[in-house]
Protein backbone atom coordinates (compact mmCIF):
# COMPACT_ATOMS: atom_id res chain seq x y z
CA UNK A 1 0.00 0.00 0.00
CA UNK A 2 1.20 3.48 -0.79
CA UNK A 3 0.19 6.38 1.46
CA UNK A 4 2.06 9.67 1.66
CA UNK A 5 0.09 10.66 4.75
CA UNK A 6 -2.88 9.01 6.47
CA UNK A 7 -3.82 5.34 6.76
CA UNK A 8 -5.87 3.09 9.05
CA UNK A 9 -6.12 -0.58 9.95
CA UNK A 10 -8.47 -2.77 11.96
CA UNK A 11 -7.65 -5.86 14.00
CA UNK A 12 -9.58 -8.54 15.84
CA UNK A 13 -9.50 -9.08 19.62
CA UNK A 14 -6.27 -11.09 19.40
CA UNK A 15 -4.52 -8.46 17.30
CA UNK A 16 -5.01 -10.36 14.04
CA UNK A 17 -5.21 -8.04 11.03
CA UNK A 18 -8.68 -7.73 9.47
CA UNK A 19 -8.21 -5.03 6.82
CA UNK A 20 -6.49 -1.72 6.13
CA UNK A 21 -6.88 1.38 3.95
CA UNK A 22 -5.15 4.51 2.69
CA UNK A 23 -8.50 6.22 2.12
CA UNK A 24 -8.59 5.23 -1.57
CA UNK A 25 -8.77 1.40 -1.38
CA UNK A 26 -9.42 -1.28 1.24
CA UNK A 27 -7.18 -4.36 1.43
CA UNK A 28 -8.06 -7.60 3.26
CA UNK A 29 -5.77 -9.63 5.48
CA UNK A 30 -4.35 -11.38 2.39
CA UNK A 31 -3.31 -7.96 1.01
CA UNK A 32 -5.88 -8.10 -1.78
CA UNK A 33 -8.27 -5.22 -2.52
CA UNK A 34 -11.76 -6.17 -1.34
CA UNK A 35 -14.64 -6.45 -3.83
CA UNK A 36 -15.98 -2.91 -4.35
CA UNK A 37 -13.00 -1.80 -2.24
CA UNK A 38 -11.38 0.67 -4.64
CA UNK A 39 -12.38 4.22 -5.48
CA UNK A 40 -13.15 5.36 -1.94
CA UNK A 41 -13.50 9.13 -1.54
CA UNK A 42 -10.55 9.52 0.80
CA UNK A 43 -7.02 10.57 -0.09
CA UNK A 44 -3.62 9.07 0.59
CA UNK A 45 -2.34 12.65 0.86
CA UNK A 46 -4.84 13.63 3.57
CA UNK A 47 -3.46 13.91 7.11
CA UNK A 48 -6.21 11.68 8.52
CA UNK A 49 -7.36 9.88 5.40
CA UNK A 50 -9.39 7.24 7.24
CA UNK A 51 -10.72 6.15 10.63
CA UNK A 52 -12.29 2.71 11.16
CA UNK A 53 -15.01 2.08 13.75
CA UNK A 54 -17.00 -1.12 14.26
CA UNK A 55 -20.73 -0.40 14.28
CA UNK A 56 -22.12 -0.66 17.81
CA UNK A 57 -24.03 -3.91 18.35
CA UNK A 58 -22.54 -5.61 15.28
CA UNK A 59 -19.82 -8.25 15.11
CA UNK A 60 -19.22 -7.84 11.39
CA UNK A 61 -20.00 -4.30 10.18
CA UNK A 62 -17.23 -1.69 10.16
CA UNK A 63 -17.61 1.96 9.20
CA UNK A 64 -14.64 3.32 7.23
CA UNK A 65 -14.73 7.11 7.56
CA UNK A 66 -12.65 8.79 4.86
CA UNK A 67 -11.39 12.35 4.46
CA UNK A 68 -10.43 14.08 1.22
CA UNK A 69 -7.35 16.23 0.83
CA UNK A 70 -8.19 19.91 1.47
CA UNK A 71 -7.34 20.80 -2.15
CA UNK A 72 -10.32 18.70 -3.28
CA UNK A 73 -12.61 21.38 -1.78
CA UNK A 74 -16.26 20.58 -0.95
CA UNK A 75 -15.67 16.81 -1.04
CA UNK A 76 -14.69 16.26 2.58
CA UNK A 77 -15.96 13.44 4.79
CA UNK A 78 -17.64 10.22 3.60
CA UNK A 79 -18.25 6.76 4.98
CA UNK A 80 -18.19 3.27 3.52
CA UNK A 81 -19.14 -0.01 5.23
CA UNK A 82 -17.14 -3.24 5.32
CA UNK A 83 -19.03 -6.48 6.06
CA UNK A 84 -16.58 -9.03 7.44
CA UNK A 85 -19.13 -11.85 7.23
CA UNK A 86 -18.74 -11.87 3.42
CA UNK A 87 -16.09 -13.37 1.13
CA UNK A 88 -15.45 -16.27 3.52
CA UNK A 89 -14.57 -13.88 6.33
CA UNK A 90 -12.22 -11.70 4.25
CA UNK A 91 -14.78 -8.91 3.90
CA UNK A 92 -16.54 -6.91 1.18
CA UNK A 93 -17.31 -3.20 0.90
CA UNK A 94 -21.11 -3.16 0.76
CA UNK A 95 -21.81 0.59 1.03
CA UNK A 96 -19.47 3.16 -0.43
CA UNK A 97 -18.85 6.91 -0.41
CA UNK A 98 -21.85 8.18 1.52
CA UNK A 99 -21.38 11.92 2.07
CA UNK A 100 -21.28 13.14 5.67
CA UNK A 101 -20.21 16.75 5.19
CA UNK A 102 -18.37 18.58 2.43
CA UNK A 103 -16.40 21.58 3.67
CA UNK A 104 -14.01 19.97 6.12
CA UNK A 105 -10.38 20.21 7.10
CA UNK A 106 -8.21 17.08 6.73
CA UNK A 107 -9.10 15.80 10.19
CA UNK A 108 -11.55 13.50 11.92
CA UNK A 109 -11.56 11.42 15.07
CA UNK A 110 -13.80 8.87 16.79
CA UNK A 111 -14.62 9.07 20.52
CA UNK A 112 -16.48 6.50 22.59
CA UNK A 113 -19.79 7.85 23.94
CA UNK A 114 -20.30 8.07 27.71
CA UNK A 115 -22.64 5.06 27.44
CA UNK A 116 -19.63 2.90 26.52
CA UNK A 117 -21.28 1.62 23.35
CA UNK A 118 -21.84 4.35 20.77
CA UNK A 119 -19.28 6.65 19.13
CA UNK A 120 -18.97 10.32 18.30
CA UNK A 121 -17.41 11.04 14.90
CA UNK A 122 -15.94 14.55 15.11
CA UNK A 123 -15.03 16.80 12.15
CA UNK A 124 -14.14 20.47 11.77
CA UNK A 125 -15.51 22.92 9.23
CA UNK A 126 -12.96 24.32 6.78
CA UNK A 127 -13.86 28.00 7.01
CA UNK A 128 -15.45 28.54 10.44
CA UNK A 129 -14.75 27.63 14.07
CA UNK A 130 -17.40 24.89 14.08
CA UNK A 131 -16.85 21.32 15.24
CA UNK A 132 -19.43 18.80 14.01
CA UNK A 133 -20.06 15.69 16.15
CA UNK A 134 -22.06 12.86 14.51
CA UNK A 135 -23.38 9.98 16.63
CA UNK A 136 -22.81 6.40 15.43
CA UNK A 137 -25.17 3.85 17.01
CA UNK A 138 -26.49 0.38 16.26
CA UNK A 139 -28.98 2.12 13.97
CA UNK A 140 -26.23 3.77 11.88
CA UNK A 141 -24.78 7.26 11.60
CA UNK A 142 -26.96 10.22 12.52
CA UNK A 143 -27.25 12.79 9.75
CA UNK A 144 -27.77 15.63 12.25
CA UNK A 145 -24.55 16.75 13.98
CA UNK A 146 -24.01 18.44 17.31
CA UNK A 147 -22.34 21.74 16.31
CA UNK A 148 -19.92 23.55 18.60
CA UNK A 149 -18.71 27.00 17.55
CA UNK A 150 -15.57 27.42 19.64
CA UNK A 151 -11.89 28.24 19.32
CA UNK A 152 -10.15 29.86 16.39
CA UNK A 153 -11.42 30.37 12.86
CA UNK A 154 -8.85 28.48 10.81
CA UNK A 155 -8.09 30.26 7.57
CA UNK A 156 -4.87 30.55 5.62
CA UNK A 157 -3.37 28.36 2.90
CA UNK A 158 -3.06 24.69 3.81
CA UNK A 159 -5.67 23.08 6.02
CA UNK A 160 -3.92 19.96 7.25
CA UNK A 161 -3.26 18.70 10.78
CA UNK A 162 -4.53 15.90 13.00
CA UNK A 163 -7.44 15.96 15.46
CA UNK A 164 -7.19 13.50 18.36
CA UNK A 165 -9.14 12.72 21.52
CA UNK A 166 -7.53 11.87 24.83
CA UNK A 167 -7.91 8.20 25.87
CA UNK A 168 -10.40 9.19 28.58
CA UNK A 169 -12.45 11.10 25.99
CA UNK A 170 -12.51 14.38 27.90
CA UNK A 171 -10.07 16.40 25.76
CA UNK A 172 -9.48 17.17 22.09
CA UNK A 173 -6.11 18.21 20.70
CA UNK A 174 -5.87 19.88 17.31
CA UNK A 175 -2.74 20.47 15.23
CA UNK A 176 -3.52 23.32 12.87
CA UNK A 177 -1.00 23.45 10.07
CA UNK A 178 -1.15 26.36 7.65
CA UNK A 179 -3.66 28.26 9.74
CA UNK A 180 -1.83 31.57 9.77
CA UNK A 181 -0.70 31.80 13.39
CA UNK A 182 -2.66 29.55 15.75
CA UNK A 183 -1.02 26.16 15.41
CA UNK A 184 -2.15 23.97 18.34
CA UNK A 185 -5.35 24.11 20.39
CA UNK A 186 -6.74 22.10 23.29
CA UNK A 187 -10.46 21.74 24.11
CA UNK A 188 -12.79 20.01 26.54
CA UNK A 189 -15.11 17.36 25.08
CA UNK A 190 -18.36 16.00 26.48
CA UNK A 191 -18.73 12.29 25.80
CA UNK A 192 -22.41 12.66 26.74
CA UNK A 193 -23.47 15.56 24.52
CA UNK A 194 -20.75 15.70 21.84
CA UNK A 195 -20.08 19.36 22.63
CA UNK A 196 -16.61 20.92 22.33
CA UNK A 197 -15.83 23.76 24.78
CA UNK A 198 -13.10 25.74 26.59
CA UNK A 199 -10.52 26.30 23.82
CA UNK A 200 -6.92 26.91 24.86
CA UNK A 201 -4.28 28.03 22.37
CA UNK A 202 -1.06 26.17 23.17
CA UNK A 203 1.08 27.60 20.35
CA UNK A 204 0.46 30.87 18.58
CA UNK A 205 2.86 31.13 15.67
CA UNK A 206 5.83 29.76 17.62
CA UNK A 207 5.46 26.25 16.20
CA UNK A 208 4.45 26.71 12.55
CA UNK A 209 2.78 23.96 10.56
CA UNK A 210 1.74 21.72 13.46
CA UNK A 211 0.73 18.36 11.99
CA UNK A 212 0.70 15.22 14.15
CA UNK A 213 -0.80 15.14 17.64
CA UNK A 214 -1.31 12.51 20.35
CA UNK A 215 -2.11 12.16 24.05
CA UNK A 216 -0.28 9.97 26.51
CA UNK A 217 -2.20 6.86 27.65
CA UNK A 218 -3.06 8.56 30.97
CA UNK A 219 -4.46 11.63 29.10
CA UNK A 220 -2.15 13.99 31.01
CA UNK A 221 0.49 14.79 28.37
CA UNK A 222 0.08 16.07 24.80
CA UNK A 223 2.63 15.69 21.98
CA UNK A 224 2.79 17.64 18.70
CA UNK A 225 4.91 17.34 15.53
CA UNK A 226 5.43 19.67 12.56
CA UNK A 227 4.71 19.17 8.89
CA UNK A 228 8.10 18.65 7.21
CA UNK A 229 9.70 19.34 10.60
CA UNK A 230 11.97 17.40 12.91
CA UNK A 231 10.70 18.59 16.29
CA UNK A 232 8.35 17.00 18.83
CA UNK A 233 6.84 19.22 21.52
CA UNK A 234 5.35 18.11 24.84
CA UNK A 235 2.72 19.84 27.01
CA UNK A 236 1.92 18.90 30.61
CA UNK A 237 -1.88 19.05 30.86
CA UNK A 238 -1.69 18.48 34.62
CA UNK A 239 0.46 21.59 35.15
CA UNK A 240 -2.46 23.53 36.63
CA UNK A 241 -3.81 26.77 35.17
CA UNK A 242 -4.14 27.35 31.42
CA UNK A 243 -1.08 29.62 31.57
CA UNK A 244 0.96 26.90 33.27
CA UNK A 245 -0.12 24.34 30.66
CA UNK A 246 1.03 26.68 27.89
CA UNK A 247 4.34 27.39 29.63
CA UNK A 248 5.01 23.68 30.15
CA UNK A 249 5.94 23.47 26.45
CA UNK A 250 9.12 21.37 26.16
CA UNK A 251 10.96 20.21 23.04
CA UNK A 252 11.67 16.50 23.58
CA UNK A 253 13.04 15.53 20.16
CA UNK A 254 14.92 17.13 17.28
CA UNK A 255 17.00 15.69 14.48
CA UNK A 256 17.22 15.16 10.76
CA UNK A 257 14.28 12.76 10.33
CA UNK A 258 10.94 14.36 9.49
CA UNK A 259 8.47 13.28 12.19
CA UNK A 260 4.88 13.08 11.00
CA UNK A 261 1.78 11.43 12.50
CA UNK A 262 1.74 10.02 16.03
CA UNK A 263 -0.29 7.02 17.21
CA UNK A 264 -0.58 5.25 20.57
CA UNK A 265 -0.31 1.48 20.31
CA UNK A 266 -2.01 -1.12 22.53
CA UNK A 267 1.30 -1.46 24.43
CA UNK A 268 1.00 2.14 25.66
CA UNK A 269 3.87 3.44 23.53
CA UNK A 270 3.44 6.35 21.13
CA UNK A 271 4.73 5.46 17.67
CA UNK A 272 6.16 8.15 15.37
CA UNK A 273 6.00 7.98 11.59
CA UNK A 274 9.42 8.91 10.16
CA UNK A 275 9.31 10.21 6.60
CA UNK A 276 11.32 8.24 4.03
CA UNK A 277 12.25 5.51 6.55
CA UNK A 278 11.37 1.81 6.67
CA UNK A 279 10.66 1.79 10.40
CA UNK A 280 8.77 3.63 13.14
CA UNK A 281 10.19 5.47 16.14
Amino acid sequence: MGASEGSASSAGPGGNLLFYTNGNSVWNTNHVVMPNGSGLFGSSISCQSAVIVRQPGSANLYYVFTMRNWTDGGNGAHFSIVDMSLAAGLGDVTTKNQLIYGNTRESLTAICHANGTDFWIVLHDMFTNEFRSYLLTAGGLSGIPVISATGSVFSGGNRYGALKASPDGTKLGYALGGSGGVTTELYDFSRTTGMVTNPLTLNNGGFPNAYGIEFSPNSLVLYVTQYNGSTIQQFNLAAGSPALIVSSNTVISTGANVKANLQTGPDGRIYVCLAYQTFLA
